[in-house]
């Protein structure tokens, strides 16, 4: 639903404002004020962020900073963004902020799921690997300290822009190396990801790493990435020839 609003008369000075009233809602809210000129993939604009975080019990005023994030979601009306939340308005100092049991972050993904009904199956995928992650006795040491494990995580937030309701979305955390633990200079931190159809896609043929290519590299530990091109091929080429039985043994080998 979209915010009401109503006038306020001072009755000192006779000062006449005209104020937003949203309407009662049990999920967290934001609302952004700014002009979305020019905002795209790759260009940010500048915004004001009111934040009404119910479940952290936060409520908080701040710069902040827009843009439009995804790769075949850009086509919907219904835009992801990317969030960023700022102490200054010259956007120098990051504005950190400690929600539910993640840890600090002021990078958020205002997801839109808008071919998702449900809006809960990123986050349900990310928290079944949680619950995986937790029930195990054994668990990589580098995982412990990470937000969800190394998963995404959110909460739903209704979204308004300059007054105008754009929505459920969900706010979620963003997909970096700083999410999976990744540091510089480690030759086995890779994140890459597929934005498209084609028989590398399912493992049917050797990724190439091009401009072309569905497969693309996110984040590399090195400069040269070459081995981690290597490295994935090298997976791909076991699961197209390997059998059932040979799969189950030699898969944690990969």
């Amino acid at each position: 639903v979209n915010c009401g609003f109503s006038k306020h008369i001072c009755e000192a000075c006779g000062h006449e404002e005209t104020r937003a009233e949203y309407p009662n809602l049990a999920i967290s809210r934001i609302s952004l004020y700014g002009s979305l000129d020019g905002i795209g993939k790759k260009s940010e604009v500048s915004m004001t962020a009111f934040l009404e975080l119910v479940e952290d019990d936060i409520s908080l005023e701040c710069y902040a900073t827009l843009k439009h994030q995804g790769h075949s979601s850009l086509v919907y009306d219904k835009k992801n963004f990317t969030l960023k939340l700022y102490k200054d308005k010259d956007h120098k100092k990051k504005n950190k902020l400690k929600l539910s049991h993640w840890n600090e972050e002021n990078k958020y993904i205002l997801k839109a799921d808008h071919v998702d009904a449900s809006l809960c199956r990123n986050l349900i995928s990310a928290n079944v690997w949680a619950d995986i992650c937790a029930a195990r006795t054994s668990l990589a040491e580098e995982l412990l300290p990470l937000s969800n494990y190394g998963a995404v995580d959110g909460y739903p937030v209704a979204l308004y822009i300059n007054d105008q309701v754009y929505g459920l979305y969900n706010m979620n955390l963003h997909k970096d190396d700083d999410l999976f633990g990744m540091k510089d200079g480690e030759q086995h931190a890779i994140m890459i990801c597929n934005h498209g159809s084609a028989p590398e896609s399912t493992f049917h043929a050797e990724a190439e790493f091009t401009e072309n290519s569905p497969w693309e590299v996110e984040y590399c530990g090195t400069e040269d990435t070459s081995w981690a091109k290597d490295s994935f091929n090298r997976l791909i080429r076991f699961v197209k020839t390997a059998d059932d039985a040979t799969f189950r043994k030699e898969l944690s080998d990969y």
